[in-house]
């Protein structure tokens, strides 16, 4: 529950590249959800485990048979419940890879128009000491110079 907690926070801070090209919210709430239900079974299983412990006659036995039953039932089910979220995190780390790849594409074309994109970006670049989408190269198919800062009749300006 912790990790969701951290990846949700993570997330947020990079949501402005993110909110069109991904949907933020799957990979912590995943974790969300399996640290829940491994918390109900472990209750599951201490009540089997208490419940069984002593046994004084028939009733009891069977009662303490149908929660360890339940309980193994319910522990099989979450593992392949945990398995198919760790899937499906494996498969979301191509979407969000593809999203944040889109979403920094975009605020790169808007870095000279607005100075919160111009310092998020830089703010990304130098904490992951990074250089564009791929490479440095993405810059050369950005034009990120504001017009009111190019003279345009300059004979060095391409047109």
């Amino acid at each position: 529950m912790l990790l969701s907690w951290y990846v949700k926070t993570t997330l947020d801070k990079k949501i402005h590249f993110l909110q069109e090209y991904y949907h933020p919210k799957a990979v912590p709430l995943s974790f969300l959800v399996s640290g829940l239900v491994m918390i109900l079974v472990s209750f599951l299983g201490i009540k089997a485990a208490v419940g069984g412990r002593v046994v004084e006659d028939a009733s009891d036995a069977k009662s303490a048979a149908f929660f360890f039953h339940m309980y193994w039932t319910a522990a099989t089910i979450t593992v392949f419940a945990i398995l198919a979220a760790a899937f499906a995190c494996f498969v979301e780390i191509y979407f969000l890879r593809h999203g944040l790849g889109q979403g920094l594409k975009a605020g790169m074309e808007k870095y000279g128009q607005s100075s919160e994109i111009k310092s998020e970006i830089d703010r990304l670049q130098m904490d992951y000491k990074c250089c564009g989408v791929h490479s440095y190269k993405t810059w050369y198919n950005i034009s990120w110079i504001d017009v009111q800062y190019l003279d345009a009749r300059h004979p060095g300006v391409a047109r």
